[in-house]
């Protein structure tokens, strides 16, 4: 093929870059230059928009949970003043009233717990989940019993069940709600950490691949025009 002219030979590719005014041969070897660092600018664009992607999906899932989390901590907290209100109430229509309150918040309650597991959790978020299943599966008795002790107009029975037994379960559970509102805020901050070191390498990469573009483009700006 190199005898067809079909492929020259370097030095014989050299030879026709001389033969090109000079004007032709440094706009050229700029060319070369200008390509070399759009393309480095191009694949670093791309790698920092792919940061930001993944750096922006990390955080929207952790503010979700945190968000979760805190409707957790706010239905426990409802729920129990309803349960409060329902020993200290004498009317069974204000009775069914506060139970009715008491039985939404318990279901916000666990539709915040459904859509936590739905997000993907990390073993230790499972962890804390597990622990605030099995406090709930200790309330559920005295829950009822509590209840049961309003309707009867057994308001001194149900207030202590509630003072005794229930708020103590539900602080407990608050507390480790608050180990995942924390593991989140842990998480946002270990994210924008990262994001931060990655930036940091990018920038690098872009300088030392600048550099060397720099000095391989004058490299063959000598050589074309010498």
């Amino acid at each position: 093929l190199s005898d067809s002219g079909l492929i020259k030979k370097p030095s014989e590719l050299m030879m026709n870059l001389r033969s090109l005014k000079i004007g032709k041969r440094l706009s050229l070897a700029f060319g070369v230059i200008l390509v070399g660092i759009c393309i480095l600018m191009l694949i670093v664009n791309a790698m920092n928009a792919s940061t930001r992607k993944l750096v922006s999906a990390s955080l929207s899932a952790s503010s979700q949970k945190q968000i979760l989390a805190n409707q957790l901590k706010s239905s426990l907290y409802e729920s129990g003043i309803a349960m409060r209100n329902i020993g200290i109430q004498s009317d069974v229509a204000d009775m069914q009233r506060e139970e009715a309150k008491v039985k939404s918040q318990r279901k916000i309650y666990e539709d915040a717990k459904a859509q936590l597991v739905a997000l993907g959790l990390s073993d230790q978020e499972n962890q804390i989940l597990a622990e605030v299943e099995k406090i709930d599966l200790e309330m559920a008795k005295p829950f009822k019993d509590a209840i049961g002790q309003a309707m009867a107009f057994n308001a001194e029975g149900s207030v202590k069940v509630i003072s005794s037994v229930l708020e103590p379960l539900s602080k407990k559970s608050i507390q480790e709600i608050n180990k995942l509102v924390d593991l989140q805020t842990e998480a946002s901050k270990q994210i924008f950490e990262e994001a931060e070191l990655k930036s940091s390498r990018l920038s690098y990469v872009l300088y030392v691949s600048l550099g060397i573009a720099l000095v391989v483009g004058a490299f063959f700006a000598s050589l074309i025009t010498n």
